[in-house]
């Protein structure tokens, strides 16, 4: 991805209301911003990425993206594809503005080649790259917003649901209600470590322990071991992730954000790395 060279950089900013509030925990928002960035190399290919920083999630903003790539975008013409992330590098691009020019480079490079970028990302080394990657539903509400969303979350073989946002009565009767709605779906429960010891190992008895592929940080961290030992489920980390960290038993998933690591390349590749080496699944949000 040498030749040739990058010849120019647009970027759109879109605005769009979410159907329902949403956010971290105690940054809820009701609209979605971010900012499309067009790539295009001197040979015509181009490449699309994201940079949609989310308040409570990422340390950087919006306004800094915008600076940031009105300060060094210009930097970037002419250059070539790998002196273009040397830039990167040396300017200190925020991590979601990284994520989102990488992708950006990534879809080009796959354009350029005709190839998938999942090609693209492993160098060629993985001759099966799939062009398709499996997808997983979302939800967070109660049940009156479940019901309206069945249809949306039928067709996904798993779907993720968000726990601990409202009241524990409220979340065991959305869990009963997409166990019985949805009834060969498997679950993915994100805690958020919003929930006590108690209050985890009663939504996870409130639907069959099959249906339940993982919990997502269910409880803080200094109980997630007791949460295993006394449920016998697997765990997956995913705010809490630190690279030295010692995965404690019981984990059986990383869940990780390029957006907020910057970038796939480094960053999330050697998180894959270490979960090949200890026998982890990666999940990518």
């Amino acid at each position: 991805m040498d030749a040739p060279r990058l010849k120019s950089i647009t970027v759109a900013p879109y605005q769009l209301p979410l159907v329902r509030p949403f956010g971290m925990p105690g940054h809820e928002t009701r609209e979605r911003e971010g900012l499309i960035v067009r790539l295009e190399s001197e040979d015509g290919s181009e490449g699309y990425g994201e940079i949609a920083p989310l308040e409570g999630l990422h340390r950087d903003t919006l306004e800094g993206a915008w600076k940031y790539l009105g300060k060094h975008g210009p930097t970037l013409i002419g250059a070539s594809f790998s002196k273009i992330r040397q830039l990167w590098l040396r300017h200190r691009a925020p991590p979601s503005v990284f994520f989102g020019l990488e992708s950006a480079m990534i879809a080009l490079g796959a354009h350029r080649s005709g190839r998938t970028p999942a090609h693209v990302l492993s160098d060629g080394e993985i001759e099966d790259a799939s062009a398709r990657v499996p997808i997983c539903g979302l939800f967070s509400g109660d049940v009156r917003a479940l019901e309206r969303d069945l249809e949306r979350l039928a067709p996904y073989s798993t779907v993720k649901l968000k726990l601990g946002r409202q009241s524990l009565e409220r979340d065991l009767a959305v869990l009963s209600r997409i166990a019985e709605a949805l009834p060969h779906t498997r679950l993915r429960l994100d805690g958020n470590q919003q929930l006590d010891l108690d209050a985890a190992k009663r939504l996870v008895d409130a639907v069959p322990r099959v249906r339940i592929e993982y919990v997502e940080e269910p409880v803080a961290m200094d109980a997630v071991v007791r949460f295993h030992d006394e449920t016998g489920l697997d765990v997956a980390l995913d705010e809490s992730l630190r690279w030295r960290m010692a995965l404690p038993r019981g984990v059986s998933t990383l869940v990780m954000k390029p957006s907020v690591y910057g970038g796939v390349l480094e960053v999330t590749h050697a998180w894959y790395r270490r979960a090949l080496q200890t026998g982890k699944q990666i999940v990518i949000s």
